[in-house]
């Protein structure tokens, strides 16, 4: 059972884009659409989709910053302050408008033609997974602006000829960046604070209301030691906290929350009851028709000021913190000879409170006469907004700052300069990036009652194990320059999805866990051929006898490339004049690089792309590889 999304963004003929990337409908289907639904927008309606989500950012901002440095005996002190202002900082983000109906099937899989695929649909309930859109006002202005102000002092001293130490320590303050005085005038704040009477559960979360950070000392120190006096080697090392600010993509959605007409989402989930506007039924019995698709356009909601029954709640912890990385470097650097060194350096960095986004109210098995049934669903919180009579929300999503990362670096690094007609730039880095998940903001984990599962630690997409760059200058016979360059990096990992929920918790933005056997977390593809049922699954993951894989468990291609490039220097007869004419080439063995493009949903299809590769690096949207290309150019300086 697979999950694919169709968006209805059709004025008099049918755009075909699913999320999974099947260009067959765009190729085969597209242009034939009067055998799917052909709809007509009502008044007003506006036309777009998710693969290309309106939005728009603006920003005005005053900065001061100055620095000073004082020399005194041994020591250089340094001191500065950089005082930001941000008056305007803000925009629109707009999503599934006006509606998007998701697939529990690839709908190709549904007849070989159009005309049998839309039958299919229009005919056969249970096919469509889910139904999502939006209305209200979807700007994201952060009210009364933004300050940020950054104070340092540090100390560069050289106690004795061979030693030198760097200490110093930084202050950083935000103000309103966490957006404090929108939290309390946002509709998900006020429900959690009217149902936390009937929820004691709820009440970690309204007790208070987040506020920025005002105690983000961040202390340095570093040295350079001369081991021998004659500058031949020298050991190095350093220790900091850097502190960052809350990425604004965190925030958006409880801002438009606070606005006077909201910008929600509603989400009508298979087997969650839910009428769906107009059609008066659920999406167990709907069926994708163009009279059900125009009948549900033309009954959506209008703006409203108040959170609608089933819309998605947008929250901001009341501990979010700044996020904050932990550095510790040290190398040694060895001269050879007077053209040549070597470098050896070890970096550790661990970063803290990164962003996760934690449902707090997902659906759960049904609990009924002291029977489960693993079929149908609940919201824990549905009683206590009820008992509070505030709508019922859906999805309640809060952004806390829990996450966290490792990486840990070795590089080796090797420099002639240019020296009998040559130079060359050697390096290799061995590494290991871990970290939950693997983007810098809402962030899931795959089972929400287990934030920080070991199942969710892994290696992030960019942990690359070894990297190699070669790059040197050649002086070539009558004034010709060769300069090559060459990299190499391992295979990067990614991450394997299931093609449907079988958890069930109803969160259509997470990665969905593909469920393994908790003894063979290696049998990935358990769900499709153990025979059992999606409630089934759903039982046995609750039960303990099957868990979620490792988080990026597979890894994808090495990457290897090489590029040269040839240029001829000219001295014309004019003074400081010169002609340069150049010859570059590119990918000079034609290697298609897949890196991490793989199919990630897994299969048992034998013409399935699952773990074959599906795309290429460089570029990473490109339809076809990066291969063997020349360019010929000239400068002229003078």
């Amino acid at each position: 059972m697979a999950n694919f999304t169709l968006d209805s963004v059709l004025s008099t003929t049918l755009v075909n884009q699913f999320t999974a990337g099947y260009q067959y409908w765009n190729n085969n289907i597209n242009g034939t659409a009067s055998s799917l639904p052909n709809l007509t927008f009502p008044s007003g309606a506006t036309i777009g989709t998710n693969a290309n989500v309106p939005q728009q950012s603006f920003q005005r901002k005053w900065q001061f910053r100055d620095d000073i440095s004082k020399n005194i005996g041994k020591h250089t002190l340094k001191t500065g302050v950089d005082y930001i202002w941000e008056q305007a900082l803000g925009g629109y983000f707009k999503f599934d408008t006006p509606v998007e109906v998701d697939f529990k099937v690839d709908p190709t899989t549904l007849g070989s033609t159009p005309a049998s695929v839309a039958s299919a649909l229009a005919s056969t309930p249970g096919l469509v997974n889910d139904v999502i859109f939006s209305t209200g006002n979807p700007a994201t202005n952060v009210p009364g602006g933004t300050k940020q102000l950054g104070l340092y002092f540090q100390d560069d001293w050289k106690p004795t000829r061979r030693l030198v130490l760097n200490l110093g320590i930084r202050y950083d303050r935000d103000f309103n960046m966490v957006e404090a005085n929108a939290i309390s005038t946002s509709r998900t704040y006020q429900e959690l604070k009217a149902a936390s009477a009937y929820n004691t559960g709820l009440l970690p979360f309204v007790s208070k209301i987040a506020s920025d950070d005002a105690k983000n000392f961040s202390p340095r120190f570093g040295f350079a030691y001369d081991l021998t006096g004659k500058g031949t080697d020298v050991i190095r090392g350093g220790y900091g906290l850097y502190y960052g600010d809350i990425f604004q993509n965190v925030p958006i959605f409880m801002e438009q929350q606070h606005n006077d007409y909201i910008y929600q989402s509603y989400e009508y989930d298979l087997h969650d009851g839910q009428i769906l506007p107009g059609v008066n039924t659920t999406v167990d019995n709907f069926t994708y028709t163009t009279a059900n698709i125009n009948t549900l356009l033309s009954n959506l909601p209008a703006p409203s000021k108040t959170l609608e029954a089933g819309s998605t709640g947008f929250y901001i912890d009341p501990d979010y913190k700044n996020p904050v990385t932990e550095e510790f470097n040290a190398g040694w650097a060895h001269s050879i000879n007077e053209v040549s060194s070597v470098e050896v350096d070890y970096v550790h960095v661990l970063s803290l409170h990164e962003n996760k986004t934690r449902l707090i109210n997902p659906d759960l098995p049904l609990v009924s006469g002291g029977v489960t049934d693993y079929t149908q669903s609940y919201r824990p919180l549905t009683a206590a907004f009820q008992a509070a009579g505030v709508p019922v929300l859906g999805n309640v999503r809060d952004e806390s700052s829990i996450g966290r990362s490792r990486y840990d670096g070795l590089n080796v690094i090797y420099k002639q300069r240019l020296s009998h007609h040559f130079s060359i730039n050697a390096s290799y880095t061995l590494s290991k990036a871990y970290g939950y998940d693997n983007v810098p903001y809402h962030s899931y984990a795959k089972d929400p009652y287990k934030q920080l599962s070991a199942q969710d630690w892994g290696p992030n997409p960019n942990d690359e194990r070894h990297h190699v760059t070669v790059s040197g200058l050649i002086r070539l016979p009558y004034g010709f320059d060769f300069a090559p360059i060459l990299q190499y990096g391992s295979g990067h990992p990614y991450d394997i999805t299931s093609p449907t929920d079988y958890i069930g918790y109803g969160n259509s933005s997470a990665y969905r866990g593909v469920l393994v056997p908790v003894n063979d977390q290696k049998n990935y593809t358990y769900a499709l051929t153990s025979g059992l049922s999606d409630a089934q699954l759903r039982q046995a993951y609750f039960a303990g006898t099957l868990t979620t894989a490792k988080w990026d468990n597979q890894r994808g291609d090495s990457i290897f490339n090489l590029d040269t490039r040839l240029a001829k220097n000219f001295k014309l007869k004019w003074e400081g004049v010169n002609l340069q004419l150049i010859a570059q080439a590119f990918d000079l063995t034609n290697r298609a690089n897949y890196g991490n493009n793989f199919g990630k949903t897994i299969s048992t299809d034998p013409t399935s792309n699952y773990l074959h590769p599906a795309g290429w690096v460089n570029p990473s949207n490109a339809i076809t590889p990066r291969a063997l290309t020349g360019e010929f150019g000239f400068r002229l300086s003078f």
